[in-house]
């Protein structure tokens, strides 16, 4: 579960999460609970500012997530390995297509989206969400339904979230539940080291 304030991580275990991530902590520097990782996202429309920006922030309990502004951006991100996540926002949802989802699934980056996005878009903005999340299921591509919440009246519990994606993605509970716990597990233990 990916937070925007580490005041939220009491409400997230009263939920029922597990492990979350937040933004804004530097684990370097703190000593994070076993179930807190430290959560960075970069927003980049050009790679050598990506690249900078990149430099030196990937360590252990840190999930790097980015947010791709362009196209070149994107299918640049899906294989640095210091990227465990690519986000698709209500933004940027166009520059996830066939060939992205091809670059994504070679390299085994996750595509994250997160709920609040879902939640709060327009019904063409969610269409895009829905066009483009089943692309990325039909080719494979690892995918991460996140939080994204910055305040309280932004949670929602797993099972509300669960049933929602099932629904709204016509998928199977299985393949739902992956996406809210499977996957997320995944990246969080590769960046645990």
């Amino acid at each position: 579960m990916w937070l925007k304030d580490y005041k939220l991580v009491d409400e997230a275990r009263r939920l029922g999460y597990k492990v979350v991530s937040v933004e804004g902590l530097d684990s370097g520097k703190a000593s994070l609970p076993p179930n807190v990782f430290s959560k960075v996202v970069v927003v980049s429309d050009s790679i050598s500012n990506l690249k900078s920006a990149l430099a030196g922030l990937k360590g252990p309990k840190t999930v790097v997530s980015v947010v791709p502004l362009n196209v070149e951006v994107a299918r640049w991100v899906a294989h640095d390995r210091r990227v465990d996540s690519i986000v698709m926002t209500s933004r940027n949802q166009v520059l996830f297509d066939k060939k992205q989802a091809s670059v994504m699934k070679y390299y085994d980056k996750p595509l994250e989206v997160p709920f609040t996005e879902i939640r709060g878009a327009t019904e063409n903005s969610l269409a895009g969400f829905v066009k483009r999340l089943k692309l990325m299921i039909s080719r494979k591509v690892p995918i991460i339904i996140s939080s994204g919440a910055s305040g309280i009246l932004e949670y929602h519990h797993p099972l509300v979230v669960l049933s929602f994606i099932v629904k709204l993605l016509d998928v199977d509970y299985e393949a739902a539940k992956a996406m809210l716990s499977t996957n997320p597990y995944k990246v969080l233990t590769r960046t645990a080291i």
